[in-house]
């Protein structure tokens, strides 16, 4: 037992090792040659005085600590080719490690893996939105409002998005729930969007109805200039997404509750396909008309919407109720989305894997992300497999 440790000092913490029926904890160093010890200066470095086992491939010096105390040793020799199949892997510059090899790895062993990830993809989402309870004092309907928010603003947007979450409180549109003008006039002018002396009937409108709210509720809104609208499409623009999500909030009675009762992936693709207000379907920005289009929120945007916030929330909802049946319902709810399509997917479909569904594409995100990227080939079956048992087989 012990923890691995990934900054300066010995290569595990706090381990307990049993040496002639006396059981020692400390710390464990690793090296291939025990004579590393001194090559890395450990001998002569007070951080690894508590080293109390020396693991090593081949024993061919005493070690002593800088306090003089001989170091208890253990060897694991293994096997000098599965060494060189590993450093192989470590110099390859390929897209992956192994790229040029991936299709010798078994199916099953790929499949398996990648259905592992996604259960650690969303286990790694599930400690995000535990730091976003604690920020919000543990309260469920102002956690997930928060983060389905900030998922509107995608990768571009997402900071401002989250600003305007925070500074526009649930409990208090909620007081604006039967009044869409009312909560467009709230998001808008907290998102900095209402300001100027110029503008059409509609903007105008906004204006007044966020002077009579930002005056009764005290209201601080986020500064204009954090939006962008460079290099997005027209239906991204944050004017779209936050009337948008107006017309969310103004439908969204018992949204928790209805997302925990839906089955099948068309009931949460109703959820929420809305339509924005009619001033939008002539317009992307606040007094510049354009030709006459209903702003859906789109059946692509849904799907990002579920897998990022919908699908993570109902894992950590039955972690959190202790229920299996909410995390199967993500799992499902996974299988039933396609999977996404973007440069990662595209890749992984080159090097001949079978992507069918959002299940496989989030498994394989993270495979590319958390080990490919870093190169953590020993961590991941695949590598393993590619070191191991088909080196053995060559």
């Amino acid at each position: 037992m012990g923890t691995l440790n990934t900054d300066s000092g010995p290569d595990f913490f706090n381990a307990c090792v049993c040496i002639d029926n006396t059981q020692w904890c400390g710390n464990v160093e690793i090296h291939t040659l025990a004579s590393d010890w001194y090559r890395h200066g450990h001998h002569t470095d007070e951080a690894y005085n508590n080293v109390v086992l020396h693991v090593v491939a081949k024993y061919d010096k005493d070690c002593f600590t800088e306090q003089g105390r001989l170091l208890p040793t253990l060897v694991l020799p293994f096997d000098r080719q599965v060494w060189q199949r590993y450093e192989h892997l470590m110099q390859m510059n390929d897209w992956i490690p192994c790229a040029s090899y991936l299709k010798l790895v078994d199916k099953l062993v790929v499949n398996s893996w990648v259905e592992a990830l996604v259960v650690e993809r969303l286990e790694h989402k599930t400690d995000q939105w535990r730091t976003l309870f604690v920020s919000v004092e543990n309260h469920l309907e102002e956690a997930f409002y928060i983060h389905l928010v900030r998922s509107l603003g995608t990768n571009t947007n997402a900071q401002p998005f989250e600003m305007l979450a925070r500074a526009t409180p649930l409990q208090m549109l909620a007081r604006q729930r039967n009044n869409l003008l009312q909560l467009e006039a709230m998001l808008f002018g907290q998102a900095g969007m209402l300001n100027g002396a110029r503008g059409d009937e509609y903007f105008k409108h906004l204006q007044r109805e966020y002077a009579h709210l930002k005056a009764k509720f005290k209201l601080h809104p986020i500064e204009g200039h954090l939006w962008k609208f460079m290099r997005l499409r027209p239906v991204n623009f944050p004017t779209i997404r936050i009337a948008q999500l107006a017309v969310l909030l103004f439908h969204s009675s018992r949204l928790i509750d209805k997302i925990l009762e839906a089955q099948t992936l068309e009931e949460y693709l109703q959820l929420f396909d809305l339509t924005t207000s009619d001033y939008w379907n002539t317009h992307y920005r606040f007094m510049k008309p354009s030709a006459f289009r209903k702003k859906h929120m789109g059946r692509d945007m849904i799907l990002a919407l579920l897998i990022n916030t919908v699908v993570p929330f109902l894992f950590l909802y039955a972690s959190h109720m202790g229920s299996q049946q909410y995390r199967d319902k993500a799992f499902r709810l996974l299988e039933q989305m396609p999977a996404e399509e973007n440069q990662v997917v595209r890749r992984w479909r080159e090097l001949g894997l079978q992507v069918a569904s959002a299940m496989d594409s989030q498994g394989l995100i993270h495979l590319k992300k958390h080990y490919c990227n870093q190169k953590k080939c020993l961590s991941c079956r695949i590598g393993k497999n590619l070191v191991t048992v088909i080196g053995k087989q060559s």
